[in-house]
């Protein structure tokens, strides 16, 4: 079910979104002037992203990638949240949250949470007995020491 959402389903929507967003925008402004905007935010989020990141490691390339995806979000939200104020939002905020690259990132840290709340006995913390030995360990050096 995941995978259908996310090979299949999410681009759609995210595609639909955003065209929605680019044409309301398109409207308002002219087609050309959405143009200008879109070229000028990615040039500027790709040197802001490469000069800030480049000493960590970041490619022109991935900057770039960055800096473009960058600049069609913030014009498709802006049409968006224009076409519908309230709603644009709540829109904008699920087709992004559910973006497979966030739910890939994401994935391992969910899977690690449900193993662990599965394994978790609901009558004492994972690691009680442990716990318990440490602390014997440390209330009895503790005793050593001021004897």
């Amino acid at each position: 079910m995941v995978r259908a959402w996310t090979d299949t389903v999410w681009p759609v929507v995210a595609g639909v979104v955003a065209a929605v967003g680019l044409v309301e925008v398109g409207r308002l402004v002219g087609p050309l002037a959405v143009l200008l905007i879109v070229v000028g935010l990615w040039l500027f989020i790709a040197t802001v992203t490469y000069g800030a990141a480049s000493e960590s490691g970041l490619r022109l390339r991935a900057a770039s990638r960055i800096g473009l995806l960058s600049s069609v979000s913030v014009v498709a939200l802006l049409g968006i949240t224009n076409l519908a104020p309230a709603a644009g939002w709540f829109v904008a905020l699920g087709v992004g949250v559910t973006s497979p690259a966030l739910l890939d990132r994401l994935a391992p840290q969910l899977r690690s949470v449900t193993r662990w709340t599965s394994r978790r006995s609901p009558s004492s913390p994972p690691d009680q007995a442990a716990i318990d030995q440490t602390f014997q360990e440390i209330v009895s050096d503790w005793k050593r020491d001021t004897a």
